[in-house]
């Protein structure tokens, strides 16, 4: 499984938003909507801005106006803290309590520390740590007081995460012939729920939305069955 995650790791290397190497600087920028900012990288908020002055020449109102840049995805790998760790597959979803979202918004909700093995991705921790912390005063206007992403407690740095469990079902991300192969558990059809309430949401969201399940291992067990063979 070492091996595994070193392989892993390296892919992420490769890509504009592994968090770890100070690289990530670069690309990234914050815009600002509205109420929010958001981080985008600078490739697509040029793109984004290209389309924008193309549909404003245009003047056309029957025309669609085109999409913002997209949010930046960032990547890093964890050690999920047992602590704070809200990873039921259906988010303890309740429609009955006050402000709840719909059962297609639920997300996982946990921490992330360093891993305690292999030493790169330790190191990567740290490094990733360091690197959004500098990402988070690029924000215009920041405020002193930061929270919801970093948190440092008795010493152990944390990062927050929020995993959405669905996605609206495109013809861009239909289940590919290897998730087909899989149990159907980590599918819609077979997403695992606890309440009626949320197996009736669920039942209703077959023809629109597919899963993504948060790609986690148990490190302890597979130590176990190593220790046993």
């Amino acid at each position: 499984m070492d091996a595994r995650l070193v392989e892993t790791r390296n892919i992420l290397s490769a890509e504009t938003g592994f968090v770890a190497i100070d690289a990530v600087h670069n690309p990234h920028i914050w815009v600002a909507e509205t109420r929010v900012q958001r981080l985008v990288t600078q490739e697509a908020f040029a793109e984004a801005e290209r389309a924008h002055a193309e549909y404003t020449l245009l003047d056309n109102a029957s025309l669609r106006a085109p999409d913002p840049a997209e949010s930046a995805d960032l990547s890093i790998i964890v050690r999920i803290h047992p602590e704070n760790c809200f990873l039921q597959a259906d988010g303890y979803w309740n429609p009955t309590r006050p402000h709840a979202s719909s059962f297609e918004q639920t997300k996982l909700r946990f921490c992330g520390v360093a891993p305690s093995r292999p030493a790169v991705l330790r190191d990567d921790f740290d490094a990733a740590y360091s690197n959004l912390e500098w990402l988070m005063g690029q924000v215009q206007h920041p405020t002193k007081k930061r929270q919801g992403l970093l948190s440092s407690e008795n010493g152990l740095w944390r990062i927050q995460f929020r995993h959405a469990i669905f996605e609206p079902l495109t013809e861009d991300n239909a289940y590919t012939p290897e998730e087909l192969t899989l149990p159907a558990q980590y599918r819609i059809e077979g997403w695992p729920v606890s309440t009626t309430a949320a197996r009736t949401a669920l039942n209703g969201m077959h023809e629109t939305h597919r899963t993504r399940p948060l790609q986690a291992y148990d490190m302890a067990l597979l130590s176990r069955l190593r220790s046993t063979r």
